[in-house]
């Protein structure tokens, strides 16, 4: 008996070692392992792994299994992607911008992941764009318009050129500054600069004494955008203030923002302080615009 036993098992031997455990080819350890029914799949594999190891420097065969992971884990998020559309508008008009000037015209789209998307131009001065709903810097090159680069533009997926937040406002090329203003919440909120003479430009006053400083466009049923333009100004200060004038929310709920343009791109932009500190008063002083050291302070304060 010892002997037919001991020449079974020099028989059976060299196949085992060549399947490296218990006769396996798969990592299906029920299928091809008829003592591994009541093992689960993932200790299996540990025990596989810890074969491996074990013989690994007598040249057995190697497999490549992911340790056992008990929990499982969660599936990874698709996002979905959709059409967005928005107007392109000349911000002294709210006009569009004729179809035939946007001719190589970039605008682009920058996720917070760094992932670049570039709009194209479809008839009627409309642009359309692919994206998942999120915050995006949208960066916009225009002949003929200021360049300029915005952050954390909500984008709703899909989304048509009804939404405000999709219309793209650009400032033509100017000697000198423009002011734009544009909101989310309440009819009406007012622009106004107030010159170092003592003068003030707003929707009673439209024209600067010398005539080179004007109120370009004052919407009063709408989200903006109003627009005041320095086509040359002197040495001093010029302080940008925002007024409520419909006040059905306060300042602080408004979402209102103001961007400076200089010559051909985008200078400064502040956003309307969210803090409810003195919010019930109904005027936001932006900042000043200092033309003698071609610089802006920010003051973003209610009074």
């Amino acid at each position: 008996v010892f002997f037919i036993l001991l020449t079974i098992f020099s028989i059976t031997l060299p196949i085992i070692q060549s399947r490296c455990f218990y006769g396996l080819e798969t990592s299906d350890p029920v299928s091809s392992n008829p003592n591994s029914a009541n093992v689960h799949l993932g200790e299996f594999r540990n025990l596989v792994n810890q074969q491996q190891q074990e013989s690994s420097s007598e040249g057995n065969c190697q497999y490549n299994l992911e340790p056992y992971d008990p929990k499982p884990k969660p599936p990874v998020p698709i996002e979905k992607t959709d059409i967005v559309k928005g107007f392109i508008r000349d911000s002294t008009n709210n006009q569009l911008i004729d179809e035939s000037k946007l001719s190589g015209a970039i605008i682009i789209f920058k996720s917070s992941s760094g992932v670049e998307t570039r709009a194209t131009i479809i008839s009627g001065s409309i642009y359309e764009v692919k994206l998942s709903s999120g915050k995006y810097t949208r960066h916009v090159k225009i002949d003929g318009y200021a360049e300029s680069s915005e952050e954390d533009i909500e984008v709703i997926a899909p989304s048509d050129v009804t939404n405000q937040n999709n219309t793209i406002l650009l400032s033509p090329v100017i000697n000198g500054y423009r002011v734009v203003l544009t909101w989310e919440k309440n009819e009406d909120l007012d622009l106004a600069l107030d010159l170092p003479g003592g003068e003030k430009v707003d929707y009673l006053t439209t024209t600067s004494s010398d005539g080179k400083i004007t109120l370009d466009i004052d919407m009063r049923n709408g989200h903006g955008p109003e627009t005041i333009t320095l086509h040359g100004v002197n040495s001093g200060d010029y302080t940008i203030e925002v007024s409520n004038y419909s006040q059905e929310n306060p300042l602080n709920l408004t979402r209102a923002k103001v961007q400076i343009y200089h010559l051909s791109s985008l200078f400064k932009e502040v956003h309307v302080p969210t803090a409810t500190i003195d919010a019930d008063k109904t005027i936001w002083v932006v900042g000043t615009i200092n033309a003698s050291s071609n610089s802006f302070t920010i003051l973003n304060q209610f009074k």
